[in-house]
């Protein structure tokens, strides 16, 4: 997969990095990469202490910029166009993604999209669910409806209830494959769903690295070694 100029192998190993300020969230970049991660998320809403972000993003490593708002299960509390305001300036300053969620307010969505088209910089699309995983028939709605926008990748989050709620995620992967979709299921139910996924066809695969960003995210380590021993990576 492409992430703004860096191309990485499918499943790319994604590695959540956290921290309370640049030097610990600095630390953890330097660990995911050591365990083989192929990029790394840096969630900026986790910062108590954000002077020093910016120099995050310039370390030589694929990353992708996230700033997620509490609403959407993050740590920002701030207003949209301040949270808005940093993806920008991680583009400006030549991230390989940012991620935004579809349900930012559409001027905003918009200025991010434009931005990043024009840096070349890769754009998640991202949607969650943090209550259920809706049925089949409205996973594909939500498919059709994010891929108008023109993002780079599209990403759906559900939470699973049961195992059938990772069936019916994985489904969605399968049956959308012209479509650049990164899907999932959180909660324990979903963990089957993160290793499915990464079977059949997922771009990318998100991981922990100290910190847990979503309920059921898997370690990056165990992730690692698991594909591993299924012959999906090297």
């Amino acid at each position: 997969m492409k992430l703004g100029k860096a191309e990485l192998p499918i499943p790319a190993l994604c590695g959540c990095i956290t921290g309370s300020d640049s030097k610990e969230m600095l630390k953890r970049m330097k660990k995911a990469r050591k365990l083989g991660a192929d990029c790394v998320e840096l969630r900026i809403d986790w910062m108590e202490k954000k002077e020093g972000w910016e120099e995050l993003v310039l370390w030589d490593f694929p990353k992708i910029l996230t700033n997620r708002p509490t609403r959407e299960g993050g740590k920002f509390e701030g207003s949209e166009e301040e949270r808005v305001k940093i993806l920008v300036r991680g583009i400006e300053l030549g991230v390989n993604a940012v991620d935004i969620e579809a349900s930012t307010p559409r001027p905003l969505l918009l200025e991010i999209l434009k931005k990043a088209k024009e840096k070349e910089v890769s754009t998640i699309l991202s949607f969650h669910d943090f209550d259920k995983t809706p049925s089949l028939a409205q996973l594909q709605k939500k498919v059709r409806e994010l891929s108008k926008m023109g993002a780079t990748y599209l990403k759906i989050v559900t939470m699973a209830k049961n195992p059938h709620d990772s069936i019916r995620i994985l489904d969605l992967l399968v049956s959308n494959r012209e479509v650049p979709l990164i899907t999932f299921c959180m909660g324990e139910e979903g963990k089957v769903s993160r290793i499915g996924a990464a079977l059949l066809g997922c771009p990318l695969v998100y991981t922990s690295v100290e910190n847990q960003t979503a309920p059921g995210q898997i370690d990056l380590r165990v992730m690692r070694e698991i594909l591993l021993k299924l012959g999906i990576r090297k």
